[in-house]
């Protein structure tokens, strides 16, 4: 499904009614800045709308579970080369922690690194090798965290960092 220009998983997890939201799509400075809402629209608007539109239906069901998926990108203040697409995850990270429980429906963010999608893969083999940095994320990771956060009752509100080569880390 597509909400806004982003798309939106919906699936049934254990039992338990999950959305997730957040495609990942940059926008970078050499894109005109007429595409800047764009990004916009894709990474924070899709996933409000998608949450907003979710949450009756879901209540009706018994409560549920929103994932939102964030990136590294929204992380920290220094500069990206997307500032659009960095801003608007770390908005959508912010507006996740402001709605934790919703009347049975729990709302999380998984925050990964760059992940080893096909594309991420690609297009890491496409840098020279001193850019390429540490191995990307397993997307493995990123499912087993939205599985977690759906399956688990307790947890509401809650942010997960997937970093390279690391431990996942909560930021709250």
């Amino acid at each position: 499904m597509s909400v806004g220009g982003g798309t939106v998983l919906t699936m049934d997890i254990a039992g338990k009614t999950a959305v997730v939201t957040g495609a990942a799509v940059g926008i970078g400075r050499a894109i005109a800045a007429r595409l800047g809402a764009a990004a916009l629209d894709v990474n924070l608007r899709a996933p409000m709308l998608t949450t907003q539109l979710a949450i009756p239906g879901m209540r009706a069901a018994g409560g549920g579970a929103v994932v939102n998926v964030g990136s590294t990108a929204g992380v920290g203040f220094g500069p990206h080369v997307s500032p659009e697409y960095s801003a608007a995850k770390a908005a959508l990270i912010r507006f996740t922690t402001t709605l934790p429980d919703l009347g049975g429906v729990r709302v999380n963010c998984v925050v990964p690194d760059w992940v080893a999608t096909p594309r991420g893969i690609r297009e890491r083999a496409a840098l020279p090798p001193a850019e390429r940095g540490q191995a990307l994320v397993p997307l493995e990771a990123v499912t087993d965290a939205v599985v977690d956060f759906v399956a688990n009752d307790s947890l509401a509100g809650r942010v997960v960092l997937l970093e390279r080569e690391a431990e996942p880390r909560w930021l709250n």
